[in-house]
């Protein structure tokens, strides 16, 4: 191995010395030319070889090492470019991409090359200034020079650009696009008239009855519109796209009938994907503003989800259920499509929230643990365990299971805020003040503006008679925000009672009264309680027995009633 390194040495220094003798260098200049050849070709073909491989950065630094030797080479300042376009530089691409088209303006592929690179990073003039010398080099690039000048924002000259190339040459892709420029310039009427001549020349085109037809109803002439969404089914009785404007006009014309049967066709055509067809349902749903087709959709709805037993059609029919005001049997599809393997998570949430809404606490304890095996690291699901854990009684298991979650929780301030929140509500469940207060403190400190947090926190200080101004200044900052809130004047007015300013406290309960607290047996009680404070023992038993109409399992308030008299 040493033998070989002094040799290579010593070819590099006699080359070395040979550069510096030009006496040599003339006589030897036949040699040297050789060996620059074959020095540029083993670097060009090496690079392409590291290209093929994917070896971007590699292939770099060949094509360099190649363009010592002839500078002036547009191919490989055109593969430099590609390199290094690959390695997303652009601006290193774009140089060598000029480089190449320099050095041979006749080469449409190099035009190419730095017309894409223009556009990819928005650079319309210069991939318009691309695309027109394109255009002169080949006239299949001449749409897309027309584009290109439409893209720079000149909508007016690309239309007169296509009218001029029309002239000479009539395709249907310029036809098109000019239609497409009539249209960008509200120029409807002539776009329409250019659309019929479309149609002649290919008659068998839904696509062109589409686009006058929704051009009409853009118009207002819905009837008109339909008419050529008919003449066009005549021709292609399949088509998607006319099948889709027919139910969009029936709809808009309130034909529920007619667009029912188009859905019912729409799930058994296999020429619809899953998310096309959702759409008919999207779209009949959101035209059915007064819900009065609502029990039909989810009869079909059903029959499909039980011809074909498609899991997605089951939180469908879910959402259904609940526009129909059936929350019980909207819970018991979603449960049914979590059973039968639809997996989706925002789907699945749904199903969690109506648990929620529905106090329906052992079945968000089961269904969270079933989603906690397919999603093991997502927090809410934990939180929505612990909250129903925590009002099923079970706190510790709710605090074990929030300390969890709230590990699983990335850069999210005002989700750790519910988490310590709930879990303070646990610990003063289980009367660990210490501990919850602190669980109050962390929460405030990621989230300070969270009116539920602040309402609880200042609450629980307020029923433990503890740093009742603190507890003051909190619920103060709550009903700033939240001004005719009946629970959040209840809490204002329990601070103001544990500090014995009665006053206070009775305005802010009538306030509380006047916006729903009537049908809270807290809220009753409480006004009660004030009354009493007052000397007004009369009407405070009458709250204490409207609150025990409410509350009838209430041993406190059967109490007060009976005695007349807060204990």
């Amino acid at each position: 191995m040493l033998k070989k390194i002094l040799i290579i040495s010593l070819m590099f220094l006699s080359i070395s010395v040979w550069s510096q003798d030009k006496g040599t260098q003339v006589a030897d200049s036949i040699s040297v030319s050789g060996k620059s050849t074959v020095s540029f070709e083993t670097y060009y073909y090496e690079a392409l070889k590291e290209k093929i491989k994917g070896d971007f950065g590699k292939a770099v630094e060949l094509l360099r090492k190649s363009l010592r030797f002839q500078p002036n080479n547009a191919d490989v300042q055109f593969e430099l470019s590609i390199n290094y376009k690959s390695l997303k530089d652009y601006r290193q691409a774009i140089l060598y991409g000029e480089n190449a088209v320099r050095f041979k303006p006749n080469q449409k592929w190099y035009w190419v090359n730095i017309a894409e690179l223009y556009s990819l990073i928005g650079d319309n003039k210069n991939a318009e200034r691309c695309y027109a010398k394109l255009s002169e080099l080949d006239s299949e690039f001449i749409p897309e020079y027309v584009r290109s000048i439409a893209r720079s924002g000149n909508i007016k000259l690309a239309l007169e650009k296509v009218t001029l190339f029309l002239k000479n040459t009539e395709t249907e892709e310029l036809l098109t696009l000019k239609r497409d420029l009539l249209v960008a310039n509200n120029l409807n009427t002539e776009a329409i008239a250019l659309t019929n001549e479309l149609i002649e020349l290919n008659p068998n085109s839904s696509t062109y009855y589409f686009e006058i037809s929704d051009l009409l109803l853009k118009d207002g002439k819905i009837d008109e519109a339909e008419e050529y969404v008919n003449k066009g089914l005549i021709n292609t009785p399949d088509s998607p796209i006319l099948i889709r404007q027919e139910f969009k006009i029936l709809l808009q014309k309130s034909d529920f009938d007619a667009a029912f049967d188009i859905l019912n066709m729409a799930f058994e055509n296999h020429r619809f994907d899953f998310n096309e067809k959702l759409g008919f349902v999207i779209e009949f749903v959101t035209a059915d503003v007064e819900h009065k087709e609502t029990s039909r959709l989810i009869k079909s709805l059903e029959n499909w989800v039980g011809d074909t037993h498609e899991v997605k059609i089951y939180p469908i029919i879910g959402n259904l259920y609940k526009i129909d005001g059936n929350k019980e049997k909207a819970l018991l599809t979603f449960r049914k499509g979590f059973d039968a393997g639809y997996t989706d998570f925002s789907g699945l949430m749904d199903m969690l929230i109506l648990e929620q809404e529905l106090e329906e606490y052992t079945l968000l304890v089961e269904d969270s643990n079933k989603m906690l095996e397919l999603y093991p690291t997502q927090p809410v699901l934990f939180l929505f365990k612990g909250f129903a854990l925590n009002q099923l009684g079970n706190y510790n298991l709710s605090i074990e299971t929030l300390e969890e979650g709230v590990g699983y929780v990335m850069n999210n301030d005002k989700l750790k805020a519910e988490f310590h929140s709930l879990t303070a509500d646990g610990f003063y469940r289980k009367k660990e003040l210490d501990k919850c207060f602190a669980e109050f403190d962390k929460a405030i400190s990621l989230d300070a503006e969270n009116i539920v947090v602040l309402n609880n926190y200042s609450y629980y200080l307020a029923e433990n008679n503890l740093r009742l101004n603190m507890a003051l200044e909190m619920i103060k900052q709550v009903v700033e925000t939240e001004a005719n809130n009946s629970t959040y004047l209840d809490t204002m007015a329990w601070v103001y009672y544990m500090q014995g300013d009665y006053e206070n406290a009775k305005t802010s309960l009538k306030k509380a009264l006047k916006n729903g607290g009537d049908e809270s047996a807290d809220v009753l009680e409480h006004y009660g309680d004030i009354l009493y404070k007052l000397d007004k023992v009369s009407q405070a038993v009458k709250q204490w027995k409207k609150a025990y109409k409410l509350n009838s399992s209430s041993t406190i308030l059967k109490e007060k009633i009976g005695k007349k008299a807060i204990q």
